[in-house]
């Protein structure tokens, strides 16, 4: 964890020398994170001490009966088709920084903005759209509140990953992107900063992912380049409950499971080598047996498996488990 601590003791003294710095987090994960209730609180909480640099990288649409940031602006107009990592259905194996790829049409909008403090939006400064070029692409169009308006063609020979960087001037309490056509669009999200200093938290949360998706379904090299865009001090990883009953995890001493674990972190950390890594352990689960509520037998064999595979790979472990009471833990709660 040293490159992280060491990032935020710069932010630190910078919060003394007016010196601009963002802090930036990745926190890949399944439903858990999806819903943003433990990235929203350590947010908060780290936001609270070093400052807020913004919402960070947020993907087009996402489910939201699974997916939520409160208090952040993220609402579409039109017919967006999205496709996630769980279910696939993308052209390509490109799902995004987030796991997530939206397709959209001439006329489809995304209107983004971050948090209201004071009773207003918080003003953004820096916009940066992560989106796939490809023969035969429409257009966008990048309106932020406050500055000039920037339209940008996805067309290229090849399909390739491509980045736009937007400013939003003397503050922008909202971006608003719409294609412009005449053909449609893919994009990948949208990443939103402050001035500066601070830090992000940057929950990449899909429904029902789980290690075996990601493998399956991530470009390596893609994902790679989405990582290295954002150049992170911190990637987080979290997964588990998707992955109780895997044959791989079962079998032997879960040999099969920590391999193809190593093999997810590595994806990771491919973009952002000289970064922190931090696997978290999957939460308490249990199951009703004679009107009692009992921790499944699985979870014991998973997380030394992911303990061992986060020594290999060179990444810190916390056990979310044991901080919930251990076995019973569910129960208990």
């Amino acid at each position: 964890m040293e490159p992280f601590f060491e990032a935020l003791a710069r932010l630190d003294e910078g919060l003394e020398n007016d010196s601009v710095e963002i802090v930036r987090v990745l926190h890949w994960g399944d439903s858990t994170i999806a819903a943003d209730g433990i990235t929203g609180q350590v947010r908060r909480r780290l936001q609270g001490r070093f400052g807020d640099g913004g919402p960070g990288f947020l993907a087009i649409e996402v489910d939201p009966r699974w997916g939520m940031r409160p208090g952040i602006v993220r609402s579409q107009q039109g017919d967006w088709e999205t496709h996630t990592i769980t279910f696939a259905g993308a052209q390509e194996d490109r799902y995004g920084l987030a796991g997530t790829v939206s397709i959209g049409e001439q006329g489809d909008e995304v209107l983004f903005g971050g948090l209201r403090i004071d009773g207003k939006r918080q003003p953004l400064f820096r916009f940066d759209l992560h989106y796939q070029a490809r023969p035969g692409a429409g257009s966008v169009e990048l309106r932020p509140s406050a500055a000039a308006r920037k339209a940008v063609s996805l067309d290229a020979q090849a399909v390739q990953d491509r980045f736009l960087a937007v400013s939003g001037g003397s503050g922008s309490r909202t971006l608003r992107l719409r294609v412009v056509g005449p053909d449609p669009v893919t994009l990948y999200g949208v990443s939103l900063e402050t001035a500066g200093p601070g830090i992000t938290w940057e929950s990449l949360g899909v429904a029902g992912a789980s290690i075996a998706s990601m493998l399956k379904r991530q470009g390596r090299k893609h994902l790679a380049g989405q990582t290295r865009r954002r150049d992170p001090s911190l990637l987080v990883y979290q997964t588990g409950g998707n992955e109780l009953t895997y044959p791989l995890l079962l079998k032997g001493e879960g040999e099969g499971y920590q391999q193809a674990y190593q093999r997810g972190l590595r994806m990771l950390r491919a973009g952002a080598p000289a970064a922190s890594c931090l696997v978290i352990g999957p939460l308490d689960q249990a199951v009703r047996e004679r009107g009692r509520i009992v921790s499944k037998d699985a979870l014991d064999r998973m997380i030394a498996v992911q303990k061992r595979a986060a020594a290999e790979e060179g990444c810190a472990f916390w056990n979310s488990r044991a901080a919930m009471g251990g076995e019973g833990g569910f129960a208990r709660w």
